[in-house]
């Protein structure tokens, strides 16, 4: 195999695991993994890492001499617009000079570095976002934000060698909102997370035991979750719940409440391991989730997963688990008591963890090196959907 010299770029340093939840940083780790030389390049300009100026540049540049933008207006604008992603290009391009890289892998959205062959990895568009509302503009709906962001999500797919998305439910909104060409856009997956889960799958499947992680209770509609579960314990006395992350103080009767377990703190990172090796199944129908690693922790750990229809998380869970609709406790209360059935859950979540594997970072860069051309022949450049069928 060729050592490859490959830059990867981010609005941030790449290496750091606080920028972009550790996206750029999973990227980074992969390229080593795989043998190669990763350079990593912080786009963010000098001048624009303070949000205070983020926001000048932003009503400066972004309305000339019209109207001023409200201050929270120009904050999303500096965030999201188009000038902002030409800024943060150039400054790439600036630390880049007389660099000789074979590929860059950029995990980003809505600007490109165009010098080079370029792979993005991105796990929603902006076209997505924008319909949900969810991340981004911060709920911001500004119809002159949409059509910038737009026009430079629609810049970058059109310049990049490849464009690459964490599942087919992002591929196909860059090939149908933008029109991209089908042949240079791929599936990739995403990361697992870096949770490490032991290879037994000898846990005790006859007592249904739910566990729930997310850090924002309401957006994951733990609500709907607690609602659902009351309905289950009816029929199984013996079921629980386990919460993990930010939830309301609770005491009833078959849920066990375990607050945050942060990432930097390695015994609650070896109880989080433990809460997925007990459990029979993973219960997380967020409002809307672009991929979510949380159901690769636990196809990983051996279980299947409940997620909601909304986003692409179903191409993560599909036939290996169950997809309800956001928000409605009678589809989510008869999917788990389908899978109270401990025959059910154990084949299911058997099947996921074979899966598993094509889910950590070093799989994923491997499919970005493959869909610009590096490739050894044998990896495929793309995965299929947990749906069933390939929907790029």
């Amino acid at each position: 195999m060729n050592r490859l010299r490959i830059a990867v770029v981010a609005a941030g340093d790449p290496a750091d695991p606080r920028v972009w939840s550790g996206t750029p940083r999973g990227v980074f780790d992969g390229v080593r993994a795989l043998g190669h030389e990763a350079v990593a390049v912080d786009a963010l300009p000098a001048r624009g890492r303070s949000a205070r100026t983020r926001a000048r540049i932003a009503a400066k540049r972004w309305l000339g001499g019209g109207p001023r933008l409200r201050p929270r207006t120009a904050m999303a604008a500096a965030y999201f617009g188009e000038e902002w992603g030409q800024a943060l290009a150039a400054t790439a391009r600036d630390r880049m000079r007389d660099e000789r890289f074979d590929a860059i892998l950029q995990p980003s959205d809505g600007w490109i570095t165009p010098d080079g062959d370029v792979a993005m990895f991105i796990d929603m568009t902006s076209h997505q976002d924008i319909a949900v509302r969810e991340f981004g503009t911060g709920g911001i709906a500004d119809p002159r934000i949409d059509a910038s962001r737009e026009r430079g999500a629609m810049d970058a797919y059109a310049q990049a060698a490849a464009v690459c998305a964490a599942t087919p439910w992002a591929a196909r909104s860059v090939i149908e909102d933008y029109g991209i060409d089908s042949a240079k856009v791929h599936a990739v997956g995403i990361g697992g997370g870096g949770l490490p889960m032991g290879e037994a799958l000898d846990r005790d499947w006859a007592a249904p035991r739910f566990l729930f992680v997310g850090t924002q209770w309401v957006r994951k509609n733990g609500p709907t979750v607690l609602e659902a579960f009351r309905r289950v314990r009816e029929r199984h006395r013996e079921a629980e719940l386990h919460l993990v992350g930010d939830h309301p103080d609770l005491t009833e009767a078959g849920v066990i409440p375990h607050g945050f377990l942060r990432k930097n703190d390695a015994q609650a990172q070896q109880r989080l391991r433990d809460l997925y090796a007990d459990a029979t199944c993973l219960v997380v129908p967020g409002r809307f989730e672009a991929a979510g690693i949380v159901y690769l922790e636990a196809a990983a750990a051996g279980i299947p997963s409940i997620c909601a229809t909304v986003g692409g998380a179903p191409d993560f869970v599909g036939q290996y688990g169950r997809s309800v609709a956001p928000g409605d406790p009678d589809a989510l209360s008869t999917a788990m008591l389908e899978l109270c059935d401990p025959e059910l859950a154990r084949t299911l979540g058997t099947a996921a963890k074979r899966r598993a594997p094509e889910f950590t970072w070093e799989r994923v860069v491997q499919r970005m090196l493959v869909a610009l051309g590096h490739g050894d022949g044998k990896t495929e450049p793309h995965w299929t959907s947990a749906r069933g069928v390939d929907e790029r």
